[in-house]
């Protein structure tokens, strides 16, 4: 039994928000996990061959690189 004024499935865990580099890999087509981070193509431009990195940098801060 639930209850009153929540929904089924919902807890008392408050909700935690995603880190920078989840938002950004889950909005890039198909990443590729490399080494410690990953691999995709870059959104800026056409990409044959992926040249954008994500990382997350030691301090927790997204780390982007387009190599093209």
């Amino acid at each position: 039994m639930t209850k009153p004024g929540r929904r089924r499935g919902q807890t008392d865990q408050p909700h935690l928000p995603e880190s920078p580099v989840q938002i950004v890999l889950d909005r890039l087509e198909m990443p590729k996990k490399m080494g410690k981070g990953w691999q995709a193509c870059c959104p800026a431009h056409q990409d044959k061959s992926p040249s954008l990195s994500i990382a997350k940098g030691e301090d927790g801060r997204l780390l982007l690189h387009c190599f093209a």
